[in-house]
Parts: structure tokens; C-alpha cells; sequence
């Protein structure tokens, strides 16, 4: 009895462990309508480091079709290089496309503006091994994607950064409005900027 007890507990349990896995769910593609439109709103967005999140978004969304990818992709790295100064990230943007979409429309423009860009970051790497003014420095070390170090020396300098790298800063989560234990502004002209910013990481 006790054995036909056990060997019916172990057919169950291996009927059990035959159940199928539900099957992956399928993502629908996005709509060419919807991809355009999201791609307008990132690129026209007022806050260009805004405009970069929304399309890095885009650019790691699963439903989107190759072309739609490349596109976004493309859109980044202009993105990077033009509006938030960040060279290395517009770099390996171009040099990601070049890889992945070979033929695609953009390609050969891709590959010249990555050594464009290339260029522009060997200027200022050259420039950071010189004698530089914190405001310099902080540019040129912002522009290799290098924003912790950038952040991280003016917070310890105790100075006020200029109006478009405060800019920065808020944009992309260093600074913070409202008190903290480290206020942004201690030495210099108080302006209206500043005077509600602290250093939030």
C-alpha cells in the first residue's frame, strides 16, 4: 500500500515537470507613425540631455525594425556631438552604426563624422595636458564622457561652475534644487541660477 502510495506521488510529480514552458511573448513592431513621431519629440525636446534619454529609449526599444534602429542610432550620436558635448559617447554611436548597418543610409556620413569627432577629442585631450582654467578642464573632460570626474572636481574646488555647465550638471542629475548638505554656491556673486542648488551625487 505504502509503495503505491509513493510510486503515484512520483508519477505526478514527473506529469508535472512535463508541463510546457509558456511560450516567450511576442512584441509587436512599432508602428512607422508612432517610431516618426517619437523620434521628432526626442530631437525637438528643449533640454537636449532630456532629448538624449528620450532617444537612447528608442534606440534600446526591442519593437523596433532595423531601419527604425539605425535611425535612432544616428539621431544619438548627432545628438552627443552637437547639443551635450559628450564626443566619446557620439563616437561609439557612429562607430556602431558603421558596424551594424553597413549600407545604410547614413553610413558613409557616419563614418566621416566619427572622424570628425575623433579629431575634436584628440584636440582636447591635448588641451587637458596643458595648464587649464577649471572652467576649460571641466569642458574638455565633459566633451570625453568623463562627466563623474568633471562633477566630482568642481564639487571639490568649492566653486561656482559657469551658467552652461550648471546646465549640465542639473541636466544630467548632479546638481538638485531645493537644500543639501552641499549647497553649489560659496564663493563669488550669488545669482538666481545657483542660489537653490546643491550637489546632489
Amino acid at each position: 500500500m505504502i509503495r503505491s502510495v509513493i510510486l503515484g506521488a512520483v508519477a505526478l510529480s514527473a506529469v508535472s515537470g512535463c508541463k510546457t514552458t509558456p511560450a516567450e511573448p511576442v512584441l509587436e513592431p512599432m508602428g512607422e507613425a508612432q517610431f516618426a513621431s517619437a523620434l521628432r519629440a526626442a530631437k525637438a525636446d528643449i533640454n537636449p540631455y532630456y532629448g538624449e534619454k528620450k532617444l537612447s529609449l528608442l534606440v534600446d526599444n526591442e519593437t523596433l525594425a532595423p531601419d527604425q534602429r539605425a535611425r535612432a542610432l544616428y539621431a544619438r550620436a548627432g545628438q552627443r556631438w552637437k547639443k551635450t558635448a559628450d564626443k566619446a559617447g557620439a563616437k561609439a554611436d557612429f562607430d556602431e552604426y558603421v558596424r551594424l548597418y553597413p549600407d545604410a543610409t547614413f553610413a558613409n556620413n557616419a563614418k566621416i563624422e566619427s572622424g570628425y569627432v575623433f579629431t575634436e577629442m584628440r584636440a582636447a585631450e591635448s588641451r587637458l595636458q596643458s595648464l587649464q582654467t577649471l572652467r576649460d578642464w571641466f569642458d574638455d573632460t565633459w566633451s570625453l564622457g568623463k562627466w563623474d570626474d568633471a562633477a566630482a572636481r568642481y564639487r571639490r574646488s568649492g566653486l561656482t561652475p559657469e551658467p552652461h555647465q550648471v546646465y549640465a550638471l542639473q541636466s544630467t542629475g548632479y546638481l538638485c534644487e531645493g537644500s543639501g548638505a552641499k549647497k553649489l554656491y560659496n564663493y563669488g556673486a550669488l545669482t538666481a541660477e545657483v542660489q537653490n542648488l546643491y550637489w546632489c551625487k
